[in-house]
């Protein structure tokens, strides 16, 4: 293992969400002076920026928003705000079990809205009064039904046979573009084999660990899957975050990264598709957050670096790149900018690759790094 790991390129034609973060100030205001309504569309417009545009009626007092495989909907009556979710229609068989999981929902991580069963539908609520309507309970509120629905139905119709209600509204790649996402997945699968089996035969488990926590997010920045491939990629990096048997994470995921593989094309290219966001998965990508936690990794690589330890240099700036990627949404300059740095280093010398990484690293802790769409906040942010 003479040279660092490949780079392969996104699908993805951003990696930033539609959150207007120079918005928030007026929702806030907004809602001190009392005028509650104003509030809550600026929330809305806060969340995109094009909500009123698309997804409106003419009095805005009805809204209907795609989100991932699922369709919101939001309607202002007598001063209530109602937010329904639409989620799947129970099935002939396994009522009982499906039944339990929606109540082990109810009780977390459900909070300010409930699945409720009618006419033997499924459906999220989330009701709110205005004059109750604090932005951040809004937003908290939307985020929970969104992501949560859109989490859940692909699991429960895979585990118990339920169905949608609504036909989610999707957009599929083309077929030549899905050949690719197939190569560049079997591409990564076996790298990454390659690589575990190195650093394990060395001992070097923390290394093996590494290489496997990355390479599943390298799934995520590559494909942006969705439906139960999204959810078993959370599930998987969630355990591997945990404080638990470090052997026992690697053996996870060394069989989640096999099942994959061995599961063939055909599985996996079902859950890669192209769909509208509404509430943002991932965090805003402020630099100060990104300074906060790419600190411990820069520490790190850079005492790597100066040691001439090139190969886990490299692996340190991989690592926290591409689980920077897997934690928020970047904005578009910065994305570029590190994903120019990955692609530079891709299957360079560990020497080489290291100096690419570690100055793509250092050009961000310090600074240096300046992103050209910068605005408002965001200049000021950057140029700290």
């Amino acid at each position: 293992m003479d040279n660092s790991p490949k780079y392969f390129s996104s699908i993805l034609r951003s990696h930033a969400s539609n959150v207007d973060v120079l918005a928030w100030d007026a929702v806030l205001d907004a809602w001190k002076k009392k005028k509650y309504l104003d509030s809550f569309h600026k929330t809305l417009k806060y969340i995109n920026p094009s909500v009123f545009k698309k997804y409106a009626n003419k009095d805005r007092t009805e809204f209907r928003i795609p989100h991932g495989s699922v369709i919101i909907t939001i309607k202002i009556e007598n001063d209530v705000i109602k937010v329904r979710a639409p989620f799947l229609k129970m099935p002939k068989e396994q009522r009982v079990p499906l039944m339990r999981q929606v109540a082990q929902l109810n009780f977390t991580p459900l909070k300010l809205s409930q699945i409720y069963l009618r006419d033997d539908e499924l459906t999220f609520f989330g009701d709110c009064d205005l004059s109750l309507s604090e932005p951040y309970k809004i937003y908290d509120m939307l985020y929970e039904i969104c992501i949560n629905a859109d989490n859940y139905d692909d699991q429960f119709i895979e585990d118990f046979g339920a169905e949608h209600i609504q036909k989610p509204e999707v957009t599929s790649y083309p077929d030549a573009k899905l050949d690719k996402v197939w190569d560049t997945a079997l591409n990564i699968f076996q790298e990454t084999r390659a690589f575990v089996q190195y650093f394990e035969e060395k001992r070097w488990h923390g290394s093996a660990w590494d290489m496997l926590n990355m390479s599943i997010k390298r799934l995520d920045y590559c494909f942006a899957p969705q439906g139960t491939i999204r959810n078993e990629i959370e599930k998987v990096i969630g355990f591997m975050q945990t404080k638990g048997d470090m052997m026992v994470q690697i053996d996870t995921a060394k069989k989640f990264l096999e099942r994959l593989e061995q599961e063939g094309k055909e599985k996996f290219l079902h859950d890669i598709y192209q769909v509208e966001i509404f509430i943002p998965y991932k965090s805003i990508g402020l630099i100060q957050n990104f300074k906060n936690q790419l600190q411990p990794s820069y520490e790190r690589a850079s005492k790597e670096r100066n040691d001439g330890n090139h190969m886990m240099c490299s692996m340190t700036c991989l690592y926290a790149f591409y689980h920077l990627f897997y934690s928020y949404n970047v904005l578009n300059d910065t994305a570029d900018f590190i994903s120019r740095s990955l692609k530079k280093a891709s299957g360079d010398p560990w020497k080489k690759s290291s100096a690419t990484l570690w100055g793509c690293l250092n050009d961000i802790m310090t600074g240096r790094h300046i992103p050209r769409s910068g605005k408002g906040l965001f200049s000021s942010i950057f140029n700290r």
